[in-house]
């Protein structure tokens, strides 16, 4: 699963940057709404300072306006990691090497697929997290990205239950 960690300064700083690209480029919501594919309300969201946008509309708004993260942030975005949870607690986070390192489980149980979503959007990617332990293999798959805070605040419980994850649990078989 891809995590964003944005501080407090560019969760204040990108509704304005947003709002000023916008702006200058003569665009109503509705207008920057249509030209990036991305919904009015989520676009006012992002304004309004509600919600922070995924990676994939990241991407979107700075291609779009042809500026960087950190002309949208005001600073470089936090690196870009994945966590591991066991049983609902966390276990690790940090790139597959790093997790497989942490955890001591082989680099190749921690695979991550990205898969083009069959959908409106055809530039939005779907992550696939597989993690493997000795009896059970999980597989988690994402439909956007969240922040590292968002997901300590709702938990795993939450992640269950969400529609943005659907995560499926096989026991594996027992060879002797």
């Amino acid at each position: 699963m891809e995590l964003i960690n944005y501080d407090n300064d560019q969760r204040q700083r990108f509704p304005e940057n947003l709002r000023r690209f916008r702006t200058k480029k003569g665009l109503s919501m509705n207008k920057l709404a249509q030209q990036v594919g991305w919904a009015h309300n989520t676009i006012a969201s992002w304004e309004r300072g509600e919600r922070m946008p995924s990676q994939y509309a990241v991407e979107d708004l700075c291609m779009f306006f042809g500026v960087t993260e950190t002309d949208l942030f005001g600073s470089p975005v936090k690196l870009r990691t994945f966590a591991y949870y066991r049983r609902g607690k966390f276990v690790a986070s940090g790139t597959l090497q790093e997790i497989a390192d942490q955890t001591k489980l082989k680099v190749e149980s921690l695979r991550s697929l990205l898969s083009r979503q069959e959908n409106f959007y055809p530039k939005r990617q779907t992550f696939l997290l597989e993690i493997e332990g000795e009896e059970t293999r999980y597989t988690v798959e994402f439909t956007q990205t969240f922040t590292l805070e968002e997901l300590d605040h709702y938990g795993l419980g939450w992640l269950r239950s969400s529609p943005i994850a659907e995560l499926k649990t096989e026991l594996k078989e027992v060879t002797e």
